[in-house]
């Protein structure tokens, strides 16, 4: 039955593979930036995947298990990942298949993969869920030499003192481990969840899974095998499913529920729809945590994230939006300008943003238009929404850019206010091109470069600076390339293939500021200080 949390905090934390060191410094990085009788009192829902890939798992879980304990007021909920399923099913911890069916029974639908897989053919297989098999077996072709199990496993067997796919393994998990794991909820729903949104602070049911939950099927029937931990099924859609589930059912949407997640190794809000999987089991990323009602996201970050001699001659871009919003535009930028002569190493690149386009054409900043024209020939495009977007109508507004007189407006009508890259199969040489929202797929890439190479400013609006959605993702032409596009301006951090947008800020004070760094692919964040 769902809970109702009388509007105490909420806390869900990502994927945390094994990262004992993560774990406890997000840990201490949420008691400092909570409230004390907030965090003292709070509802925290670990999103699943405790195991494997990192180093200690078996430290993982003594921390998770003592936090009742330690933490008495606050109310703890442990979801079951893939790989916690996986680790579960081979020591016994998975709740018996209903209506005596038999664990072997699960074993069909992947019985093609059983050679390739290396399925775990020791002592007790024979009653083992086909998940367990998995989990505890060694490819037998080598696919990557970091990956030597379908769960990547390995690791886990060693926080232990044992061997991969040892069968003692099994006989010396720590009994309060595997009650733990045979603990695990598989689903967690709650009532009244506060959110704060542009409209103010609402109230929403919760749907907590580790993967998610399919868009097209009903969502109750999805639910009733989770909700009764049916073992008989060989692998759980909710659990294990990729795109499938990445996004919200129109049915949950409709209703206004929060649907949150791990799983998916990115971090991702759009709607009430909430991935928070940052760190993706590896060790170079970060692990996060999101907070209710306020959707602040909280970090564990790693101490150095930059070799100093990689730093003092790294090669830096900013990608524009430097003005508007927070209270320290001037102050951003001397602190800017003086970088150059602070670090003479480094190379620095600043990119136009639309907001800076905006500032610039409003104190005469920007470059004569070409050929002759005038800035106010600029103006046709928008020139109905110019008593409601209250242009600027002051001295000079004549020879002003339109943007410039937006820029300087108020409404009438209130509104809501060659690169190096580690890759999975080597370090890689790429073009890099940065540009402030993104170039439109579809449309000749080069044609669209010119009048930003050129600066040109006749243009009414660069959707280059300004587009969303048409920008958001990578252009095909650039994707054959194996081109690097990196933008801001979206409101989000979000990196797919080689295709990278980095502005989790906003706009906006709560959030975080972020920066990436090639060749390593580090996230780093101002929040870093704090830990």
């Amino acid at each position: 039955m769902a809970t109702t949390t009388n509007e105490k905090v909420v806390i869900c934390i990502g994927d945390i593979h094994g990262y004992i060191n993560k774990l406890k410094n997000l840990w201490s990085n949420l008691e400092k930036q909570i409230k004390p009788n907030e965090f003292e009192s709070a509802h925290v829902i670990f999103l699943g995947d405790y195991c494997d890939h990192g180093p200690h798992t078996r430290e993982v879980l003594d921390f998770l298990i003592s936090l009742p304990s330690r933490y008495p007021k606050q109310s703890h909920v442990f979801l079951a990942g893939n790989h916690d399923y996986g680790f579960a099913a081979f020591v016994g911890a998975l709740p018996q298949p209903p209506e005596g069916s038999e664990f072997c029974s699960t074993w069909d639908r992947y019985k093609g993969c059983e050679e390739v897989e290396g399925w775990y053919k020791g002592p007790g297989y024979e009653t083992m869920h086909v998940q367990g098999r998995r989990w505890g077996g060694e490819y037998k072709v080598k696919y990557h030499v970091s990956v030597s199990s379908v769960y990547s496993s390995r690791s886990t067997f060693t926080s232990y003192g044992f061997p991969h796919g040892s069968h003692d393994f099994i006989k010396a998990i720590p009994n309060e481990h595997k009650k733990f794991l045979a603990n695990m909820a598989w689903i967690y729903e709650q009532e009244d969840v506060c959110i704060n949104t542009n409209e103010g602070t609402k109230r929403c049911k919760l749907i907590a899974v580790h993967a998610g939950l399919e868009n097209g099927k009903d969502v109750e029937e999805q639910m009733i095998p989770l909700r009764e931990r049916d073992t008989k099924i060989p692998r759980l859609t909710a659990l294990s499913g990729r795109n499938n589930v990445l996004n919200m059912p129109e049915e949950l949407a409709k209703h206004g529920t929060i649907l949150v997640s791990g799983h998916h190794g990115k971090l991702h809000i759009e709607g009430l729809r909430f991935i928070i999987d940052e760190g993706d089991g590896l060790k170079r990323n970060t692990l996060a945590a999101i907070v209710l009602p306020s959707m602040k996201i909280i970090y564990y970050t790693l101490e150095k994230q930059i070799k100093p001699n990689e730093f003092e001659s790294a090669h830096v871009i900013f990608l524009g939006d430097y003005c508007d919003h927070g209270p320290h535009t001037r102050e951003v930028l001397d602190f800017l300008i003086s970088l150059p002569s602070r670090y003479p190493r480094q190379s620095h690149v600043f990119l136009a943003g639309n907001h800076d386009y905006g500032f610039a054409a409003f104190v005469g900043a920007l470059p004569q238009p070409p050929e002759g024209s005038e800035f106010c020939s600029t103006w046709d495009r928008y020139k109905g929404c110019e008593e409601v977007e209250g242009w600027y109508k002051g001295p000079g507004y004549e020879t002003m850019h339109v943007q410039g007189r937006r820029w300087g407006g108020e409404y009438k009508v209130k509104y809501h206010e060659d690169v190096c890259i580690n890759t999975n199969e080597g370090t890689k040489r790429c073009k890099l091109i940065a540009v402030h929202a993104g170039l439109e797929n579809g449309k000749d890439v080069e044609e669209q470069m010119i009048p930003l190479r050129e600066r040109d400013i006749k243009i009414p609006r660069l959707t280059a600076l300004s587009g969303r959605n048409n920008v958001l993702n990578m252009p095909e032409d650039l994707a054959k390339h194996g081109t690097i596009l990196v933008s801001g301006h979206h409101g989000k951090l979000h990196i797919e293939g080689l295709r990278f947008i980095i502005d989790e800020g906003d706009g906006l004070k709560r959030n975080t500021l972020a920066a990436i760094v090639l060749p390593s692919m580090k996230i780093v964040r101002d929040t870093d200080a704090e830990l």
